[in-house]
């Protein structure tokens, strides 16, 4: 439920980022998508997309925890990063794509322009590689590694639909897996809000995308209830933070 108390600051807090952003950034989508033609396809496109995300962003949440929680300690913590650091660096001379965040990853599949082998290699060392440096104490966020992981997953099953339906565009599901993954690792309302606001103003692909949103985020939190940030935290935490959340006693 939401609380006055909890929306008005974080509104206004929006509206002061927004503002400010406007000063130095420029006034353009984040990633630059094509236009999809709407059709029947997109939503059976959506449909397969939609059961793999959750099945997927399941064993992503439950990794990332896994591995937040067996952080190196003591003398290691020194050790692990260099150690996951420079094997990142040695992977990375025939897999360059996978330094960064993965925001340039997932541009390149929105677009369609990585070929289908890449694709399959990045969906398994993309999301390695993030999970090996969380679990080595290098810190980063976990938001856009997860919509590179959705579209990297996307765009596999897109060119595996697109072989026996033409129709079908990779360039699309890449997209609808970014946002599958993200509302099942992270939240539905906020994943299509971001994902919409990432894009610009082209909304064709706003059904199928809220369809496998739908999907992605059922077949996950039956078998997940946490997102990706509840995972990382013990039971005691989770209700801790729960009691913040509840109004003051009058």
């Amino acid at each position: 439920m939401l609380a006055l108390r909890l929306v008005l600051p974080a509104i206004l807090t929006s509206v002061v980022a927004t503002a400010t952003s406007w000063l130095a950034l420029p006034n353009a989508p984040t990633y630059e998508l094509p236009h999809f033609e709407g059709s029947f396809a997109n939503l059976v496109l959506a449909m397969l997309v939609g059961p793999i995300a959750g099945l997927v962003s399941v064993a992503f949440v439950r990794i990332i925890a896994l591995a937040d929680r067996y952080r190196p300690k003591h003398r290691r913590r020194l050790m692990a990063p260099i150690l996951v650091l420079g094997l990142l660096g040695l992977v990375s001379i025939p897999f360059p794509q996978l330094l960064g965040n993965g925001k340039d990853i997932a541009q390149l599949a929105f677009a369609d322009q990585i070929p289908f082998t890449l694709l399959l290699a990045l969906l398994l060392l993309k999301p390695a590689a993030t999970v090996l440096c969380l679990g080595s104490g290098v810190p980063g966020g976990l938001f856009t590694p997860s919509l590179a992981l959705g579209a990297l997953l996307g765009g596999v099953v897109g060119h595996a639909c697109s072989s026996l339906r033409p129709e079908m565009q990779p360039a699309l599901a890449a997209l609808i897996g970014a946002g599958a993954v993200l509302a099942a690792t992270q939240g539905p309302i906020s994943a299509v809000v971001l994902i919409m606001e990432l894009t610009g103003r082209d909304r064709s692909f706003v059904a199928p995308l809220l369809l496998a949103v739908v999907i992605a985020t059922l077949v996950s939190r039956m078998i997940e209830p946490r997102s990706i940030y509840d995972a990382r935290l013990t039971d005691e935490q989770i209700a801790q933070r729960q009691k913040l959340r509840e109004p003051p006693q009058r």
